[in-house]
């Protein structure tokens, strides 16, 4: 089932984001989405047969497994919900749309799970130590375990920003 959303409009709400968006479910039109940022679940159009096929895939969803330490000392984790998969799909948009606007003018580099940026592309010739190199070479030379994200398929430099950027 491929998921997609369409419309996303976002402000910062009292205790969340606050969004509307449209979900569409394998190209079709599914449904409406809202969350009035004030703390509470999002809002799924009533007696949408969709909404069922959503259940069904978070159910079958892994566990997710937080950093939030149980007093065991074991790990919290927890099912995923209707809302978790609405709320990566928002993530992914947004990183998405970030990382497009970024990437046009700017080297972006992802080091340690810390997104930076630098102003020119990859291939874009800068002085360093009075040599005329490529800004990719000095990137290289100075962080060698970084990855710039514009020499990757755009899907793939997505998903290694979502929640960093």
């Amino acid at each position: 089932m491929k998921l997609e959303i369409k419309n996303l409009k976002t402000m910062q709400g009292h205790d969340c984001l606050a969004f509307s968006l449209t979900l569409y479910i394998d190209g079709k039109r599914s449904m409406t989405v809202r969350n009035d940022g004030n703390g509470g679940c999002h809002f799924y159009e009533l007696g949408n047969p969709d909404y069922n096929k959503l259940k069904k895939m978070a159910d079958a969803l892994p566990m997710v497994v937080t950093d939030i330490k149980n007093s065991d000392g074991t790990f919290f984790e927890y099912q995923p919900d209707v809302d978790h998969i609405i709320d990566r799909l928002i993530d992914k948009t947004l990183a998405s749309k970030k990382l497009k606007r970024l990437m046009k003018k700017k080297t972006v580099v992802i080091e340690d799970s810390e997104v930076s940026s630098w102003s020119g592309l990859p291939d874009g010739k800068w002085m360093e130590k009075g040599k005329l190199m490529e800004l990719r070479d000095i990137i290289a030379s100075r962080y060698p375990n970084a990855t710039i994200l514009n020499e990757l398929a755009f899907d793939d430099a997505v998903e290694l920003c979502v929640g960093k950027i």
